[in-house]
């Protein structure tokens, strides 16, 4: 996909647009708009081609810059046979924009309002039509209503960070072929997050497998957490205990509530393969290279004992994952993948990219804001 990088970003009133000279800031609704930029705050009003702009008091410059912790905790130990996803989010220590990820905790901490305001407006109606009637009733919910609205507003400009990126040519092209080999990886019929494995050695009656799986539907698509405001769609997998998100600076990972960030220089992403004794429907595109049986004998012929014994098919499957020093090991089974050797390139550009951007003098290649 073509990496569209967006000018503006909307949070509730607010409006983030980025130029050439800076970030702009404005706030208000269509045709009439207060706001800040780089040339100083400004109104902006208008409709129909009829416009007013007026420079007001120019802001006030800060000196304030970031910085951020590009440490990484050591790799635990795994064991051969039995297996299970890595450490949550929260014990990962962050590893590129510590200050980014802790705004986003703060965000994700916050309690959202609107549903309390709109029960709240169910209840003063149903009170209100039994004490006043029906026209009482339905002024309640009207004010009830533009209540719950605002308080909607109020939770997206609450809850919302703002993250502007404007890319060097370098970083845009990495990032833009990163994101085109991920798309052509998301375009498998089906993916799984697999959450755990275990070793059996009742594999007469698991189809002659040796190791029990424990997996759950994955998607691996473009976007970003909610609570994100962005102007640039990044690669994401969704499912498992977290989802992970490609910025063009980070790796975010987000588990419930928390968030935790790894750099690229600690990502590693390895591929294999897996044959799975598929109980559920075959993908249209993986590879079915045998049967086998319900209930087994060491032979491969089907034991006879069991009446309700039946054929399985055994499935091929990719197997994509991505491991850091830091604890993350994530599992994925694909139904099918033909790019493995591009993206895993892809992905090491991305790397030298991120890492030659973290370690300029100036923070050239994104500009942050939270509100």
């Amino acid at each position: 996909m073509p990496l569209l990088v967006r000018k503006s970003v909307a949070v509730g009133p607010f409006r983030f647009n980025l130029s050439k000279s800076g970030l702009g800031i404005s706030a208000g609704v269509k045709g009439l708009r207060v706001g800040t930029g780089p040339r100083g705050n400004y109104v902006h009003m208008g409709h129909g081609g009829l416009y007013y702009r007026k420079s007001l008091k120019p802001p006030q410059k800060s000196s304030k810059t970031h910085e951020f912790d590009q440490t990484a905790n050591a790799s635990p130990s795994s064991s051969q046979h039995d297996w299970e996803e890595g450490v949550n989010a929260l014990e990962l220590a962050p590893a590129n924009a510590e200050q980014i990820v802790a705004e986003i905790n703060e965000k994700l901490a916050r309690i959202i309002l609107w549903p309390f305001v709109a029960s709240l407006t169910i209840a003063i109606a149903l009170l209100a039509y039994d004490q006043s009637g029906l026209i009482a009733m339905a002024s309640a919910l009207a004010i009830g209503c533009a209540l719950t609205y605002l308080a909607m507003s109020h939770d997206e400009v609450r809850r919302s960070v703002v993250i502007l990126y404007d890319l060097e040519l370098d970083a845009r092209d990495a990032f833009e072929k990163f994101s085109q080999e991920f798309e052509k990886t998301a375009a498998c019929k089906k993916a799984w997050n697999i959450r755990n494995t275990n070793s059996t050695s009742d594999w007469k009656r698991n189809a002659g497998a040796g190791n029990l799986v424990d997996r759950q539907s994955a998607s691996l698509g473009f976007g970003s957490p909610s609570i994100i405001k962005t102007n640039i769609e990044p690669p994401c997998i969704k499912g498992g205990a977290q989802d992970i998100y490609f910025y063009p600076d980070l790796v975010l990972l987000v588990q419930g509530s928390k968030a935790g960030a790894i750099s690229y220089t600690s990502l590693k992403l390895e591929w294999g393969a897996t044959i799975f004794v598929e109980t559920e429907s075959v993908p249209t595109d993986s590879q079915i290279i045998g049967h086998t049986w319900r209930y087994v004998n060491k032979n491969g012929n089907p034991d006879r004992r069991f009446n309700n014994n039946y054929q399985i098919p055994e499935v091929r499957y990719p197997t994509m994952t991505l491991k850091s020093s830091s604890g993350l090991e994530k599992v994925l089974h694909l139904s099918s993948v033909s790019n493995t050797r591009e993206l895993s390139k892809a992905l090491d550009a991305q790397t030298e990219t991120a890492r030659r951007n973290i370690h300029r003098s100036e923070p050239e290649a994104v500009e942050r804001i939270a509100t």
